[in-house]
């Protein structure tokens, strides 16, 4: 559990199921470009904070022994109360209503698997 990770809302080990919430913040990158969404607030004041998210999430990872492996900017999400994070944040508590969220685990590994591994 980490606040800048995705985390199941249900799952089933037994079908191999999860179910994941709906984050309202919308794509970083959408998947259809290979560019920041355009519709994000146009000073970037969420840059460095998002950035900081991210290194965060990752170290929490690697301090739980695991490697995500697919660090991309399509693999970061926003998650807040709405998708109008394009509209400039007036104060620094608007911004802070958003958060970037890792996702998309499919590709991660434990680091000791790794290290076992002859590559």
């Amino acid at each position: 559990r980490h606040p800048f990770i995705v985390q199941p809302v249900c799952q089933s080990r037994k079908r191999r199921e999860m179910v994941f919430p709906f984050l309202r913040g919308g794509d970083l990158v959408p998947l259809d470009t290979d560019r920041l969404n355009p519709k994000l607030n146009p000073d970037q004041s969420f840059l460095p904070r998002f950035a900081r998210q991210l290194v965060l999430a990752v170290a929490h990872l690697h301090r739980k022994g695991y490697l995500h492996l697919d660090l991309k900017p399509e693999n970061l999400v926003i998650a807040g109360p709405d998708r109008h994070f394009h509209q400039r944040a007036r104060e620094a508590a608007e911004l802070k209503a958003y958060s970037a969220i890792l996702i998309d685990f499919g590709l991660a590994k434990q680091a000791k698997s790794l290290r076992d591994a002859s590559c």
